[in-house]
């Protein structure tokens, strides 16, 4: 996976052996369109991946988001489709 394909979408990425962390960040008033541009770029890899004979197992991606708990409640209702373990980190 190239660097081009992830900072076209704005989305950051650190590669290892077999495995890919994508990352974004955002303010609250912004987490709509982070998400749009973090599908976005899944999307991309994973028809990139197609092109050349490999398949991305969506079965195996996981997220995982940090946020205060001021942000906690903006974020959470735009991924409601997600499946998240979710923990409270205090201070």
């Amino acid at each position: 996976m190239s660097c081009d394909m992830t900072s076209r979408h704005g989305v950051g990425a650190h590669s290892y052996a077999n495995d890919t962390q994508l990352y974004v960040q955002s303010s609250s008033d912004n987490c709509e369109a982070m998400f749009a541009r973090l599908t976005s770029c899944i999307d991309e890899v994973g028809h990139w991946m197609s092109s050349i004979r490999l398949k991305l197992n969506t079965g195996k991606m996981q997220q995982l988001m940090f946020a205060d708990q001021t942000y906690h409640q903006t974020l959470f209702p735009l991924s409601e489709a997600a499946t998240f373990n979710q923990k409270n980190i205090d201070d």
